[in-house]
């Protein structure tokens, strides 16, 4: 069994892997993301997204992009920035699309958060518009073993923006689990 962690769209891939492989997750983290589906609006917004991508409009995607994954008052909103240009170069038009299609399309994953048995740790930072805390909150809430950590000082990238402090209520959450493993 493993202890898994998802930031932002890893966290959906750790919801799918806790929906089918079950058995070989202990705990997981989920970092700035969310359960739930899109609703038509966020769909719509991907579409467009893809659209623009398709038109050659890359550079103008990872703009927004990065506009609507950094918080700019914070004191680490430079080098985020910075590196979500690097990465983004580096994964190009082809695998944002690619990785933007992926997220339009992965579905729902409350009945994981809901009905599972697995313990759940629900990260978000204070400042995230993307995956707000009160979202963060509200999973966990709704999971069967959950718990749920604001990050003061970051947003939608908490853990670049306030690595020391994730990596804590990382370490708290899984030490607690370490005996039973």
């Amino acid at each position: 069994k493993a202890f898994v962690a998802g930031l932002s769209m890893g966290g959906y891939v750790a919801f799918e892997l806790m929906r089918s492989h079950p058995e070989r997750v202990r705990a997981a983290a989920l970092i700035d993301t969310t359960a739930k589906g899109d609703d038509a609006a966020k769909l719509e917004k991907r579409q467009q997204t893809l659209r623009l991508i398709a038109a050659g409009k890359y550079d103008e995607v990872l703009t927004l992009f990065i506009d609507s994954v950094t918080w700019p008052d914070g004191p680490m909103a430079e080098i985020v920035n910075e590196l979500m240009v690097k990465m983004g170069a580096i994964v190009g038009a082809e695998g944002f699309a690619r990785s933007m299609a992926a997220v339009r399309d992965r579905g729902d994953f409350m009945e994981v958060v809901e009905h599972s048995a697995i313990p759940m740790l629900f990260i978000a930072g204070e400042h995230d518009e993307m995956t707000p805390p009160d979202l963060a909150a509200e999973l966990a809430a709704a999971a069967l073993d959950g718990s749920f950590v604001a990050i003061p000082g970051a947003g939608h990238m908490s853990a670049i923006e306030a690595p020391k402090a994730v990596a804590g209520a990382l370490g708290e959450f899984f030490r607690r689990f370490m005996a039973l493993a």
